[in-house]
């Protein structure tokens, strides 16, 4: 059988005393443009939300993120793309938030998808389980700076490239996410280091 953690293949060792075969997921690195009109149609501003991207279920933790975002003190907003038709239960439970700044997007393929992972301010994976999420990948492969639950699958995703924060607690990443709101500067640094880390360890 074939894994695409390492993490991953730790478990099915402890488990199954059998190796499994690592081969890495991929992502891409299309240069990074400026078209700050481009994410207008999502009524958002070129570099002024928080994006989040994946299956509305609640293992990806996107309440943990809700959470911590309406105690964030900023006029970021945050775009959350994706949806669940199977579980209208949990996705209405996040649309239950009264918080104005948090735009629900439901699915975005091609390139309303890569307008909106170029023109971010950062991303954040707050998932409880995870293995290598293509979604974290691609949107370090647009240089975002990302901000990640550090369960081990997504800290072995990032390495040195991103920031973490402690699984499922809101005020964690809160911390996190007004640490980096002020700091633009390290934003892009983590930006260019997680799309390096890409292109090192993750291309296709």
């Amino acid at each position: 059988y074939i894994v695409d953690s390492r993490e991953v293949a730790k478990y099915y060792i402890e488990r199954y005393d059998k190796p499994p075969v690592y081969i890495a997921y991929g992502a891409d690195t299309p240069e990074p443009t400026n078209d700050d009109g481009s994410v207008e149609e999502y009524g958002l501003e070129t570099r002024k939300y928080i994006l989040f991207v994946g299956r509305l279920v609640r293992e990806k933790g996107v309440h943990h993120l809700i959470k911590a975002f309406e105690m964030t003190d900023t006029d970021l907003q945050l775009a959350i793309v994706g949806d669940n038709p199977h579980n209208r239960t949990y996705v209405e439970s996040l649309k239950a938030t009264t918080d104005p700044r948090i735009r629900f997007l439901g699915f975005v393929y091609g390139k309303g998808y890569q307008r909106l992972c170029n023109n971010a301010y950062l991303y954040v994976q707050p998932s409880d389980v995870e293995g290598t999420s293509p979604a974290l990948l691609g949107a370090m492969g647009f240089a975002n700076c990302v901000v990640v639950s550090d369960i081990p699958e997504n800290l072995e995703t990032i390495g040195d490239a991103g920031v973490s924060f402690e699984r499922g607690n809101p005020l964690s990443l809160k911390e996190q996410l007004e640490t980096l709101i002020g700091q633009p500067q390290l934003v892009r640094e983590y930006g260019q280091r997680a799309r390096a880390r890409v292109e090192s360890v993750y291309s296709w």
